[in-house]
């Protein structure tokens, strides 16, 4: 846990800090490097030495570079226009991450209103077609490598603007998909249900394509459709569980999911002990406290770092998470806000405080069973109420 909490602080949402703009914070992930290094090595081979055969390899890969960095100041761009208008709606934006195929604005709540969501989602490729109709006009007024790299530019942001209206959430045009579908019906959640099953169905579209560019011999360009596909359908699939995540959620305090019959453990215990403490209770958790104050974690991974010979000698205050260290939530908290905190930092569990103290734990799979009841009592109220009862005329 403690890993994870720190590890957020340096790379934030899957992404590495690289800087701050408009006071949203500027994240890149992993997968950023592999693309940026793909498409220089493309651009250098394939367009500049293919055009200007009398330059040399260092001249070719420093304009590939130099375009490649251009092309995601174009997507950091796009990315920025949703965050702004976002903004100027109202809502928070905590961070873009620049991801492998593109990039996402990370907003801290859903689109009040289906007009709300239609504006936020069509300024991203209305920029991308702003940016690929300034670069088009510079391509022609420059010439040589300039005007090459400038025309490259123009074409991608186009095709990004193209892309990104497909209509599969969580793309643009799926977000536009789902405000339609939301002003229609009314139910943000059924909206967002009709928009991820668009993406799902995209997504596989184009792993079926780049399947067949790959069996026809377009090798390169059939892999990159099929990750492509891939990517597509987790973030639809993932998106929409946020939503349902959300919805269910909402209102509810984190005090009404806490797991308070939890078996803490004092300080000094040793490790060899609190091996007895696991199989006792099969947790994988334990609070150390001592008295009522909470001092830390100590978690089966814990206790798995050190052999076993070294258990009788060591305590559990030496390979506890310290409180310091700890991510907690308040009882009083929204329990949405949990849940999208576990995600965010891939942890199955979080210590609840309350008034000070200790209350208990929430857990990812306790979270998980509680959407589950309130969305099946959901459709079963919904059943009765268009039952027609026995014996009742219309």
């Amino acid at each position: 846990m403690a890993a994870n909490a720190e590890r957020r602080k340096v790379y934030g949402m899957g992404g590495l800090r690289i800087g701050r703009l408009a006071g949203i914070d500027i994240l890149v992930h992993w997968s950023w490097l592999v693309i940026f290094s793909l498409l220089t090595w493309s651009l250098a081979g394939t367009l500049f030495l293919h055009d200007y055969p009398s330059w040399t390899r260092a001249e070719a890969w420093v304009a590939a570079a130099i375009t490649s960095l251009v092309v995601f100041a174009s997507v950091l761009v796009h990315e920025l226009s949703h965050s702004i208008m976002a903004r100027r709606q109202g809502m928070d934006v905590s961070s873009i991450t620049l991801f492998i195929f593109g990039g996402v604005s990370a907003l801290t709540e859903e689109p009040r209103s289906p007009r709300q969501e239609l504006t936020i989602a069509a300024v991203g490729p209305a920029t991308s077609l702003l940016l690929a109709g300034l670069f088009g006009v510079g391509g022609l007024l420059f010439k040589g490598g300039a005007g090459t790299a400038l025309l490259y530019l123009a074409f991608l942001n186009a095709v990004l603007a193209a892309f990104n209206l497909l209509p599969g959430f969580p793309l643009d045009g799926g977000r536009v998909l789902r405000a339609l579908a939301w002003a229609r019906s009314g139910d943000l959640l059924e909206a967002t249900r009709i928009a991820s099953l668009s993406g799902t169905v995209l997504a596989y579209a184009l792993m079926a394509g780049g399947l067949l560019m790959f069996l026809f011999g377009g090798l390169v360009s059939g892999l990159w459709f099929i990750v492509i596909g891939l990517f597509l359908r987790l973030q639809a699939e993932g998106s929409f569980r946020q939503v349902v995540m959300r919805d269910v959620l909402r209102g509810i305090p984190i005090g009404a999911a806490v797991r308070r019959d939890v078996h803490p453990v004092p300080p000094q215990l040793s490790l060899s002990s609190l091996s007895d403490y696991v199989l006792a209770y099969n947790d994988r958790c334990y609070p150390v406290l001592s008295g009522d104050r909470l001092l830390g974690l100590v978690c089966l991974g814990d206790l798995q770092k050190y052999p076993r010979d070294e258990w009788q000698a060591r305590s559990v205050s030496e390979v506890m998470t310290p409180w310091e260290r700890l991510q907690v939530v308040q009882t009083s908290d929204d329990l949405a806000k949990a849940a999208e905190l576990m995600t965010s930092l891939n942890l199955e569990q979080l210590p609840a405080m309350e008034e000070g103290h200790f209350a208990g734990f929430v857990t990812r799979s306790d979270i998980t069973r509680l959407i589950q009841i309130r969305r099946q009592m959901s459709r079963s109220g919904s059943n009765a109420r268009t039952q027609k009862p026995v014996g009742v005329e219309r």
